[in-house]
């Protein structure tokens, strides 16, 4: 199962990112790690790209990218959770 949590601004985002990193065994979580860290896991930044260039044409292989990191990581932790606050 894969989570994607976009917060808007003042809608307790970071309180989430607090509570999901890593600390519950039965989500792995991938996005802001706060406090923040200047790396972050490549699925969370394509996921973040794609929210943030959704009004544009993907090409076939950016597409089979990012499913292929979704696959990898669903495999590797079975349920994910991406947040992020603020896309535009």
């Amino acid at each position: 199962m894969l989570y994607i949590h976009i917060g808007l601004p003042k809608t307790a985002t970071t309180s989430l990112q607090h509570l999901f990193n890593n600390k519950l065994e039965y989500i792995h979580y991938e996005g802001v790690v706060q406090p923040r860290k200047s790396l972050q896991n490549e699925l969370y930044l394509q996921t973040i790209k794609w929210v943030n260039e959704g009004n544009r044409p993907w090409h076939e292989d950016e597409i089979n990218s990012i499913k292929s990191l979704v696959s990898k990581e669903l495999n590797k932790y079975g349920r994910i959770l991406i947040s992020k606050r603020g896309c535009v």
